[in-house]
């Protein structure tokens, strides 16, 4: 006698997976509705803040005048830049 096989949930069954983010975003979430347009749960000011606080930027590197970017992330221009 085999064994009974137990349905497959169907995936409207399934509880919506919660993506890993950084632990300074609680609670992003980045969403499609039906019409094609993007939803998040930050808004693009806060999350751009918050790229600037944790993403080098190989462009930006040599330039003092933007705030808010930690003093890590200057670095000397090479000869070929200036």
């Amino acid at each position: 006698m085999s064994a009974k096989k137990l349905p497959k949930p169907k995936p409207d069954d399934l509880p919506p997976a919660l993506p890993r983010v950084h632990p300074d975003l609680p609670g992003f979430s980045v969403e499609i509705n039906g019409l094609g347009e993007v939803t998040m749960s930050y808004t693009h000011d806060e999350l751009n803040k918050f790229l600037n606080k944790n993403v080098k930027d190989k462009k930006l590197k040599s330039r003092k005048d933007i705030e808010g970017m930690p003093e890590s992330f200057y670095e000397a221009p090479s000869p070929d830049e200036v």
